[in-house]
């Protein structure tokens, strides 16, 4: 996580292409293994998932989310909550990291579906304008990138929509893993596909 100590500004899995470097630490204070370089691979139960489709809302939701089984909940769901930024935290972005878990522990234990810690994107104009619209994704919907280009105000920019999604810095919260394809396929994911796969199980979704 990174904070200005007034928002989050950068929420990545260590092991995300866009991570900072400084957030690929371990707990045992060595460098992370491994970086996601190609955001459409991944599997999940053995099975590739380039070719993974939504097939509808799940009819027995608790039966189909991922299988993990130790650790907190967060820890679960996104590795170990490591700040990024000064070495020492300020007081003020301790507040901001320790707001933000709480309401990731409670997203993950199906008691919140609205985050409300303060957030900051830092990005350009067209990204803030994507990021923005990602926002405003209630928790039971899906949406495609041609739908963000249409909210944006370009019909045409569904290529640039693409990357602005997989720029987006505050993963989870700010909910760039509800965009898929218009036909329903996943496609990709800067976290790794079999993590979208699991965010989108919990929120409900079946997959095919």
């Amino acid at each position: 996580m990174a904070s200005n100590g007034q928002a989050l500004t950068g929420l990545y899995f260590s092991d995300q292409r866009d991570c900072p470097p400084v957030g690929r630490i371990s707990s045992s204070g060595t460098t992370a293994p491994g970086i996601i370089t190609d955001p459409t691979a991944g599997e999940i139960d053995g099975r590739g998932l380039r070719n993974v489709r939504i097939a509808g809302r799940q009819t027995h939701q608790v039966a189909q989310r991922a299988n993990l089984n130790s650790g907190s909940v967060t820890q679960r769901h996104v590795g170990a909550l490591n700040a990024l930024g000064p070495t020492t935290a300020t007081a003020p972005a301790q507040a901001i990291f320790e707001w933000a878990a709480q309401e990731l522990d409670a997203y993950f234990a199906g008691t919140l579906t609205r985050f409300s810690v303060p957030l900051q994107l830092e990005g350009t104009p067209f990204q803030q304008k994507v990021w923005q619209v990602l926002l405003d994704i209630p928790h039971s919907a899906l949406v495609s990138y041609g739908d963000v280009a249409q909210a944006v105000g370009d019909k045409a920019a569904s290529r640039a929509v693409g990357v602005a999604v997989g720029r987006n810095p505050i993963s989870v919260i700010v909910p760039c893993h509800r965009v898929v394809a218009a036909s329903r396929r996943l496609t990709g994911y800067g976290g790794g596909l079999h993590r979208k796969c699991s965010l989108l199980l919990h929120e409900g979704w079946a997959l095919t």
